[in-house]
């Protein structure tokens, strides 16, 4: 006790001489002002310490904050994506009898509920690249007991196969749809049997086509030199080019006219065939199809004209409903009088197809004419592979008629939304880079013309002529002379124009022959006008 008071006794006496002694004396260790300024700076830092804790408690209370938001933003779409994908289910379940298998989202398997209506990968390949048709599986048979019977009771093996391939919802809400919709249901069947019996219709269509090209098999070499040199000027060849994406075309006088993804090109035949040439080989070497249909004369060359003066225009292309088979059945109904059914007229296949039923019902031309003439298949090797070709073409056109009827209900709406927003004129168009083209020919042939020495010599004689009359001399002996010559010269024009007249309108005229026709008689008929004018005033 007694050392504690003495320690205490001793710190007062050092801090009374310290207190003392404080002021500006040489022996202080600091002075008052220093003292100050080292306060005021701690002080300073203190404050800024708190400021920065206070920022970085905001920034953290924001991010928690934005955090937060964006955990109620995405719980939001789930919800709404949730709520979405539960009324594309119901939407779905009145045209849809077969179920997707995609109603758990959420459901780590979803992956096998996608693929519900097919056991294995294998039996997936087959159900889209059969040619028969959807292919039906053991849970497709399960769904078609429900449809004649909703309160058909699954024994124990068809609800674990249902369960397995995550069915069981699905099942139940197709139950209860049937129950609550007996006469939509019922449509539904009525639907599904329909496209049945089209696919059955198109097999039976498919054979009979294949029949009539099994008639004459030839090879690329005798198609382009002699067959297609034996067509007449009242004949059309309508080329298939056969493949997983088959392409219609027509040919016509060495030429085929062929729309492709964005516009129409002209090709000769020569070329267009090198590109069945290929590998020789059986697997990569492709077929055509060719159907020469029978027109009236004129009609074909109104056609022909329409698809020349056609030539380079970008078109409006959406497969299966306005594509290159399309544009073709267009011209042909608007040219020759040829109508292909509107329901078919966007598949190269079953137009070809149609046109061996036609031929097999005897169909004849205005001119009582067979309306098909002939059909080839042509390939590489011609006859030598005859089976094959016939086998491969036999399964392209089944497998394209079978998409092309599965999608026919939304196909044919498509067509029918497509043809009230498009005018028929405005499905083809001339891009700029077109159009600049052929006002360079248009300029490059007034330059030829107006700058031909025999024009430039009339001119030059005329304007002598108009000089001396102009400044009141009588004309010379050799004018009077030349005057009359003149005359005859523009007659000889004339002659000129109606000739340029009757060429334009020649079918066998390409696009860049045309234009260069049309605008020499344009700039002819000017010249002409002029010089008549200018020979007027001499009188």
């Amino acid at each position: 006790m007694f050392r504690r008071l003495v320690g205490f006794a001793m710190v007062l006496c050092s801090t009374w001489a310290f207190s003392a002694h404080a002021g500006p004396s040489c022996n202080s260790i600091f002075t008052l002002n220093e003292v100050q300024e080292v306060a005021e700076s701690q002080s300073v830092l203190n404050t800024v310490a708190a400021i920065r804790k206070v920022r970085i408690e905001l920034e953290a209370a924001h991010q928690d904050q934005r955090l937060h938001g964006l955990q109620q933003k995405v719980a939001e779409i789930s919800q709404i994506a949730a709520t979405a994908q539960e009324w594309a289910l119901k939407f779905s379940q009145y045209w849809q009898i077969r179920p997707t298998g995609l109603y758990k989202v959420s459901s780590n398997k979803y992956v096998q509920g996608a693929a519900n209506q097919v056991q294995s990968l294998s039996s997936l390949t087959w159900s889209l690249l059969s040619p028969l048709g959807v292919f039906e599986t053991t849970g497709d048979k399960i769904f078609k007991k429900i449809e004649k019977n909703p309160r058909y009771e699954l024994n124990s093996q068809e609800a674990s196969h249902i369960d397995r391939i995550q069915l069981t919802e699905a099942l139940e809400r197709r139950r209860d749809f049937i129950e609550k919709h007996p006469k939509w249901a019922q449509l539904q069947r009525w639907t599904k049997n329909v496209t049945k019996a089209a696919l059955i219709a198109s097999s039976l269509l498919v054979a009979n086509h294949d029949l009539q090209l099994a008639k004459n098999t030839v090879t690329v070499d005798q198609y382009a030199t002699v067959l297609s040199k034996n067509q007449n000027q009242s004949q059309v060849d309508i080329i298939i080019d056969i493949g997983l994406f088959p392409h219609l075309a027509v040919s016509m006088d060495g030429k085929v006219y062929s729309y492709g993804v964005t516009d129409l090109s002209v090709t000769p035949l020569s070329r267009y065939l090198a590109k069945q040439q290929g590998d020789p080989s059986i697997v990569s070497a492709r077929s055509l199809q060719v159907i020469r249909l029978n027109l009236n004369s004129d009609n074909r060359a109104q056609f022909k004209k329409d698809l020349e003066m056609s030539a380079y225009k970008e078109y409006t292309n959406v497969t299966f409903v306005n594509d290159c088979a399309t544009m073709i059945a267009r011209a042909l109904q608007r040219e020759a009088g040829l109508s292909v059914p509107r329901a078919i007229n966007a598949s190269p296949s079953q137009i070809g197809m149609y046109f061996s039923f036609l031929n097999t019902l005897g169909a004849q031309t205005t001119d009582h004419r067979p309306l098909v003439d002939s059909q080839y298949l042509v390939s590489v090797d011609g006859p030598n592979n005859k089976s094959f070709h016939l086998l491969r073409t036999s399964y392209y056109n089944l497998v394209e008629s079978k998409y092309f009827i599965l999608f026919a209900p939304s196909l044919q709406a498509s067509k029918v939304g497509f043809d009230m927003l498009h005018d028929e004129a405005e499905l083809q168009r001339w891009t700029p880079g077109a159009l600049q083209a052929f006002e360079n020919i248009k300029t490059a042939e007034e330059v030829s013309i107006k700058n031909s020495p025999e024009l430039v010599l009339i001119k030059q004689r005329l304007s002598a002529m108009e000089g001396n009359f102009l400044r009141g001399l009588p004309l010379s002996a050799e004018e009077v002379q030349l005057k009359p010559v003149l005359e005859r010269m523009t007659d000889r024009y004339f002659t000129r124009e109606v000739s340029l007249a009757q060429a334009m309108n020649s079918p066998d005229n390409s696009l860049l022959e045309t234009i260069k026709i049309e605008q020499r008689l344009n700039v002819l008929h000017k010249e002409r006008r002029d010089i008549e004018h200018r020979l007027s005033l001499l009188k």
